[in-house]
């Protein structure tokens, strides 16, 4: 692998944990102790329309410059050694985004990660939502071929915020908590605070 290659590697993974750990300190760290993981992740809405966004347009970049040499590629045949490379990259960034992230939640804020609602619940919306933002990132790959690379790029950033917006926080998380639910919180005068450049 060429040097050049190696250091915009590094380059990249360095990113995505720089962005892990801000996701971390803009979402996280100064959370009140009755929130939970739940909370960061699904109803504030900084993590999918802002954070999320970012990193598929890092993913995104990263297929664009392999585009550039597709011909060359082709021609010594490497397509899908270079695609199955790019999709491993890709998942490592995922890894690298999620555990730090995580693992800075378990460690400093609370060892209780679903204390708002049902543990089961709360764990499937998790993985619905991390799972997806994998699969969303690997299909960032269609780049690589498709005659039309940007419309990729909008389609997906379009269906984490309709998901995020339209299905997860209208109407998962009112069956997680009661808290989530704006008629309760209204009719209890309940406030969960977001911080206001998220909304």
């Amino acid at each position: 692998m060429p040097t050049k290659t190696k250091k915009y590697i590094r380059y990249s993974l360095i990113g995505v944990l720089a962005l892990s750990f801000f996701a971390y300190w803009l979402l996280i760290a100064g959370m009140k102790p009755k929130y939970d993981i739940i909370f960061a992740v699904s109803f504030q809405h900084g993590l999918s329309i802002y954070l999320q966004s970012l990193l598929y347009v890092l993913v995104f970049f990263q297929v664009l410059v392999a585009r550039k040499v597709s011909n060359a590629i082709a021609v010594r045949k490497q397509t899908k050694k270079v695609i199955s490379k790019l999709a491993g990259l890709i998942v490592v960034e995922w890894l690298l985004f999620w555990i730090p992230f995580l693992g800075s939640y378990y460690l400093f804020k609370s060892h209780n990660f679903f204390k708002m609602g049902d543990f089961k619940f709360g764990l499937w919306i998790l993985l619905a939502h991390m799972l997806l933002m994998l699969f969303l990132m690997l299909s960032l790959l269609l780049a690589y071929r498709l005659p039309f690379p940007y419309f990729i790029i909008i389609l997906v950033i379009a269906i984490t915020w309709s998901y995020h917006l339209c299905f997860e926080f209208t109407l998962i998380l009112p069956k997680y908590s009661k808290l989530f639910d704006p008629l309760y919180r209204a009719t209890h005068y309940i406030y969960l605070g977001i911080c206001h450049i998220f909304l």
